[in-house]
């Protein structure tokens, strides 16, 4: 029997923010894999039913940005992702940027023109490596409207180089630590839990932050000005409970005490935290590092799992 992937009936977005999911996904498109099946009559759900009929419809308008296209250059952005065929970028934009500004960093090509795709051309600058696409106040599809942008030349791949873009226009950034850069002793290690038998999970956590010199470190543009939260997401055993952190960045330091959440068991769920920090202000926009590390030598920090930063009103 094919195992379900529950989508709430009564949220009408739930099949829109699987096919999301799909289009991200490095090797499959929004058909790849709909984890659809039948149930233990033998008949496919109506709501399943419903999903595949819904992602039909969106192909049918805009499967020239999936199929026969490949590996974005340009990493996944706030707004959405994207994909590329020849010099035809799509962009996928799940979320509308507050003040309708669609930012892409690493455009090293020459834009030639940006229009929706099957539809009217929409304003776009580039300067440098920055190019900048004007929404209008209602998209198109509120599922996953298509920009495509035709470009000359090529796009260099810069998802290894490229920081995390932060901007005001979203909620929040959830930083996954397999984004990090680790120093001295730390380490990036991938951890197996179990919700339940059969339900394994796999989190990449940096780990192994014992003196000062043992850091994750994240980088970020941050493209305006202002106040941000920071909060940091880890699993802490009792034996690490108390220990003192820092968070620097631009100069400026956010200490905390770790608090504890259980041991670790492969065979267990694996539990984190949500830990607000601090607030810390960004005087220009530009490229800051974010580094964790402990502010002593002794045990172990954490397990730290990601990073948040969320615009501080």
């Amino acid at each position: 029997m094919s195992e379900q992937r529950g989508i709430d009936p009564g949220d009408a977005a739930g099949g829109h923010r699987a096919h999301g999911r799909d289009v991200g996904g490095e090797h499959v498109g929004p058909v790849g894999e709909t984890g659809v099946g039948p149930d233990g009559t033998g008949r496919i759900p109506e709501m399943s039913q419903r999903y595949l009929r819904e992602v039909g419809s969106w192909l049918a308008v805009n499967g020239d940005s999936i199929y026969g296209t490949t590996h974005s250059p340009i990493p996944d952005q706030p707004w959405g992702v994207c994909t590329l065929k020849s010099n035809r970028l799509f962009l996928h934009i799940f979320t509308r940027p507050k003040d309708g500004v669609l930012f892409v960093p690493n455009f090293d090509a020459k834009l030639k023109n940006a229009h929706f795709l099957l539809g009217k051309k929409v304003k776009a600058e580039q300067t440098g490596n920055d190019l900048r696409i004007y929404l209008p106040e209602e998209l198109p599809d509120e599922r996953d409207t298509v920009v495509e942008c035709e470009f000359t030349g090529t796009l260099s791949d810069s998802w290894q180089s490229s920081p995390v873009i932060i901007s005001r226009q979203f909620n929040s950034f959830s930083v996954d630590a397999a984004k990090a850069r680790v120093t001295g002793n730390a380490i990036l290690k991938s951890e197996t839990s179990s919700q339940y038998f059969g339900n394994w999970k796999h989190d990449t956590c940096a780990q192994g932050m014992q003196t000062p010199d043992d850091q994750a470190e994240f980088s970020f543009r941050f493209l305006e000005p202002g106040d941000y939260r920071v909060a940091l997401e880890y699993s802490c055993p009792k034996s690490s409970a108390g220990r003192e952190g820092v968070v620097e960045i631009g100069g400026q330091s956010l200490s905390f005490e770790t608090l504890p959440t259980g041991g670790y068991d492969s065979h267990e769920p694996l539990i984190f935290f949500h830990h607000p920090i601090g607030i810390f202000s960004i005087k220009t926009p530009g490229v800051f590092s974010v580094a964790m590390r402990p502010k002593d030598a002794g045990t172990e920090l954490f397990w730290l799992r990601r990073i948040i930063i969320e615009p501080a009103q």
